[in-house]
């Protein structure tokens, strides 16, 4: 879950992205959101799968 977040950090930093953009674009509230990032959840696959259809990466790059 570390290497999921840091690399979604790196691309919500590259896109502009901030949590309350990105639980708007995931149809999620912000506290899910802040949820993650304080790793107290973890991504579900599907949300990663979602994640590397806006970015246009694959879901592996989540995972390296």
């Amino acid at each position: 879950n570390d290497r999921v977040i840091k690399n979604l950090k790196y691309l919500m930093l590259k896109n502009n992205l901030n949590q309350n953009k990105l639980a708007k674009i995931l149809c999620q509230s912000r506290q899910s959101i802040s949820y993650y990032f304080m790793r107290q959840r973890n991504i579900p696959l599907k949300k990663i799968e979602k994640l590397s259809n806006i970015f246009n990466v694959k879901i592996e790059d989540f995972l390296k």
